[in-house]
């Protein structure tokens, strides 16, 4: 796939939707969020010399013009292709004449010279207005012009009717005292036209992926109702992350591209398993998330799921000025005991000791110290006060932390002497000491289940449990006054 080109040559025409998007500059803020700069290049008078352009190059798309020009464009041969189309409301091309004129409907126009752009939504609307009211198409003279060169042959009287759209139509309206005879928006049963944006068919093959991609996931978020902010905005977020509310920056992408450079601050959260597990990088109900991909795909795509699951949930724009370095919130401030410690090296030596480890089951079998017990936080108490033996009782964790929180109710429980491994299990494995997978459970490992696909060591009757409870939990949701999971529907 060809790089895309940066910026994007745009083309834009006086009174179309791009002149509105240039002039509140919504479109480049747009596409600043999908890290694509735009070049204007325009006014064009109307849709065909845009497509003109687009053809030699000069401009990568063609402002969102009527289709009909595109179309012959096509027939003739032109290596144009439609990226997308636009139905406006409300239709604003009209057939007008000036009110002395003495003509009043399209059957007065035999015999008459009618302004339109050639093969253009002028053209087409006096067409289909001439076929509703039954008036042979060569009885009425066509003068190709293109708009500028239109208002003033009208206002001069060289051609008895204009077929012409907003703004154009409402100028003339006033500035040459006319009136309408065939309104789109009124006397035509059917939609005669769409805006289109063009491109050649040669840049949208070389791009398709990832334009297609962009697209949708740009449409889909903003359907969702997502919100993409700036460097700005987010340092602000972090200011606030001092002293008021948590905020979770995250790299959406593969975790390789994300050891190759991520923004500062940015921890590693690849998309899919970030909306499966959840959990596993979001502790905080209702703290502020903010995803980074490079593609202006992921992200979008991760947040949606995010945001329908109750999170604030925000994308930062790939064009976000971003400082290199970043200073860390300030840590939760909880005092943790000092000791008693016991190192690995002298837990080595300790043969009646009783070690507890309070890791997450799956570190647990990951490895642990040898003959160390399983034992579950909100247990513990019961777990300390029923273990046998009469050494010291070792707390354990992965870091020492978590053992560290719970030293006191340990030592409530016993009264045998309780010590902390300094450093937890990692200092444990750091030293060179070795562990085992062998489990030993002094609590059920609650923190853990296995799904219907995982392994076939699963008993029958838990994976007909997991079923029904996943069966069940729509409804479970909907009756939770907690759960936040809302479902957006597609248009």
């Amino acid at each position: 796939m060809a790089a895309l080109p940066t910026p994007f040559a745009l083309g834009w025409g006086k009174g179309s939707i791009t002149q509105i998007a240039k002039q509140r500059g919504e479109f480049e803020k747009n596409l600043a969020a999908q890290d694509i700069k735009v070049e204007w290049v325009g006014p064009f008078p109307n849709h065909a010399p845009s497509l003109q352009a687009v053809v030699g190059g000069s401009a990568d798309f063609g402002f969102w013009g009527s289709t009909t020009p595109a179309l012959a464009a096509i027939l003739a041969g032109s290596p144009l292709v439609f990226t997308q189309f636009l139905i406006y409301a409300p239709r604003s091309t009209a057939i007008i004449v000036k009110k002395d004129s003495g003509i009043n409907s399209v059957k007065d126009l035999v015999g008459k010279r009618v302004a339109v752009n050639r093969s253009g939504l002028g053209e087409f609307l006096v067409v289909a207005a001439l076929e509703k009211n039954g008036v042979p198409r060569d009885a009425v003279e066509f003068v190709y012009l293109n708009p500028p060169d239109a208002a003033p042959a009208f206002g001069q009287g060289k051609v008895d009717a204009w077929s012409m759209w907003s703004p154009g139509v409402d100028i003339a309206r006033q500035q040459f005292d006319a009136k309408d005879i065939f309104f789109e928006g009124t006397d035509l049963d059917f939609l005669i036209d769409y805006s289109s944006l063009v491109t050649q068919r040669k840049f949208a093959e070389e791009n398709d992926d990832l334009v297609r991609a962009r697209a949708n996931a740009a449409a889909w978020a903003s359907h969702v109702g997502v919100p993409v902010i700036n460097g700005e905005t987010l340092a602000r977020f972090r200011a606030d992350a001092e002293d008021h509310r948590t905020l979770y920056t995250l790299d959406v992408r593969d975790p390789a591209e994300y050891a190759a450079g991520h923004p500062a601050g940015f921890v590693s959260a690849p998309g899919g398993q970030l909306v499966q597990a959840t959990d596993e990088w979001l502790g905080v109900r209702g703290a502020r998330v903010v995803l980074y991909d490079d593609d202006a795909v992921r992200a979008r795509m991760a947040a949606s799921w995010l945001l329908q699951m109750g999170w604030d949930v925000h994308v930062l724009e790939q064009s976000a000025d971003l400082p290199s370095d970043f200073l860390h919130p300030k840590a939760a401030q909880v005092a943790l005991p000092q000791g008693p410690f016991v190192t690995p090296a002298e837990l080595a030596e300790l043969p009646d000791a009783t070690v507890i480890d309070l890791a997450r089951a799956a570190t647990y079998g990951r490895g642990h110290v040898p003959g160390a017990w399983f034992a579950s936080g909100p247990e513990l108490a019961r777990d300390v006060r029923d273990t046998a033996g009469d050494g010291p009782i070792v707390l354990t964790s992965p870091d020492g932390a978590v053992a560290a929180a719970n030293l006191a109710v340990a030592q409530r429980a016993t009264t045998r002497p309780v010590l902390l491994l300094q450093g937890g299990t990692d200092a444990w494995r750091a030293a060179g000491l070795p562990v085992e997978i062998e489990s030993r459970h002094l609590s059920q490992p609650f923190d853990a289940y296995k799904r219907p696909y995982e392994g076939t060591d699963n008993a029958r009757e838990k994976m007909e449990g997991y079923i029904a409870w996943e069966l069940k939990l729509v409804a479970q949701l909907a009756n939770d006054g907690v759960a936040r999971f809302h479902v957006v529907r597609a248009k």
